[in-house]
């Protein structure tokens, strides 16, 4: 029981079967995941740029000598490029003209400053009293003229 005979007289496990089954499933089952995947990042907000490998991003694409790999995807994805350096995403201006209104319209986001992990203050109201790692507001500008 739970033997196939063949044409030819070739007996198969029926575990055998499915595990040959489910070895033709695994691949296709990645390639639906990576499709889907890949129509998901197109379709985002995000500037046209190179798509990222899984966990390390673009780091890899980036060379010896970042400045001309960027240069050179601006040649292809446009003035303004989305890269994912590990789980960073940065998002690049390579024309005075791209740099110029990505700081004219997303100024305030760019100007918020993050207050490292690594170095936070006992008590986290605290971390709101240095300029260095204060997000900005209407007190921002108070303590900045003291």
């Amino acid at each position: 029981m739970g033997e196939v005979t063949v044409k030819g007289g070739a007996e198969f496990n029926i575990s055998f079967l499915l595990f040959l089954l489910l070895l033709l499933l695994i691949p296709l089952f990645v390639f639906f995941l990576g499709h889907i995947k890949l129509s998901l990042w197109k379709a985002s907000t995000l500037p046209p740029g190179p798509y990222p490998w899984p966990v390390i991003g673009n780091i890899l694409d980036m060379g010896k000598k970042p400045h001309i790999s960027l240069a050179h995807f601006a040649k292809i994805h446009g003035p303004v490029i989305s890269l994912r350096l590990g789980t960073q995403l940065l998002v690049v201006g390579s024309s005075p003209a791209a740099a110029a209104e990505i700081l004219k319209t997303h100024d305030a986001l760019l100007s918020a400053r993050h207050v490292p992990q690594v170095s936070p203050m006992k008590d986290p109201k605290l971390n709101h009293l240095s300029l260095g790692v204060r997000r900005p507001s209407a007190n921002y500008k108070i303590y900045g003229k003291v």
